[in-house]
């Protein structure tokens, strides 16, 4: 039987979908209907509540008091607290990327400025309701997690790359730039939007996530730009190189 996360991950996406009516409600029922499906999902809820508001430490007892639930019950229901907490996770990180995927392409009537800011903001905000127990994972070495925590960090590891590369490779094209995009622009938006990034500026700095994602705009944008002249330049030396080549060429065999 699929798990309770896939079943919710299709009735999210149907939701989404223009197959709303009939559709949606199967996937709902074929979770409701199954007592213990109905059951993880409510522990899984709680579970991420939890997550989000006191990190990765909770206990089953904390758990079970949550999702309104008997403890032993708990404990037969589920293999391990730390399989439980992968698990809710897990979700969350399913979650956090279907919320960075609806930054709205960017056009050319939008300028690059904006768009970028809208970009940072929708991925801080995701950042922030993820909540504690995402900033001490990112944070965790995973030596230091039991290894089904040491898995979602990797798959989180792996999908903040893959993110970065595809977020700077967008802003070097719709900005014009040729060929792939330059590294320096990659590292940028790793810097400029992490979650270390976020929580510093959030919580230390003591600004608000709009004006910190319109900072993060101009930024990356000054960034770009600084790199669409290198590369300008790069390409006169190398055209005025070639012509000097060529001149010499037909010189020596006049």
């Amino acid at each position: 039987m699929p798990s309770v996360n896939h079943q919710m991950t299709g009735a999210r996406k149907i939701s989404g979908s223009t197959s709303f009516g009939a559709e949606l409600e199967r996937a709902i029922d074929a979770v409701l209907d199954d007592p213990r499906a109905a059951f993880r999902l409510k522990v899984l809820r709680a579970t991420r509540r939890l997550i989000a508001e006191r990190g990765l430490t909770i206990s089953m007892e904390e758990i079970a008091q949550a999702a309104d639930v008997n403890k032993r019950t708990l404990f037969r229901h589920v293999e391990s607290r730390d399989a439980l907490v992968a698990d809710a996770l897990t979700s969350a990180l399913d979650w956090f990327a279907e919320e960075t995927e609806r930054t709205p392409v960017p056009t050319a009537d939008l300028p690059l400025t904006d768009w970028i800011a809208g970009l940072a903001l929708r991925i801080m905000k995701a950042q922030i309701s993820a909540g504690r127990g995402y900033w001490q994972l990112a944070a965790a070495n995973d030596d230091d997690l039991p290894p089904e925590l040491a898995k979602v960090n990797v798959r989180r590891r792996n999908e903040r790359r893959a993110s970065n590369a595809s977020t700077a490779s967008t802003i070097w094209s719709r900005s014009g730039g040729q060929g792939v995009c330059p590294k320096v622009i990659v590292d940028g938006v790793g810097i400029a939007i992490s979650s270390f990034s976020t929580r510093s500026m959030i919580e230390d700095a003591g600004r608000n996530v709009e004006a910190v994602a319109r900072s993060i705009g101009v930024m990356l944008a000054a960034l770009v730009e600084s790199q669409l002249e290198s590369q300008l330049r790069s390409q006169h030396e190398a055209k005025t190189t070639r012509t000097v080549g060529r001149r010499r060429t037909t010189a020596r065999s006049t």
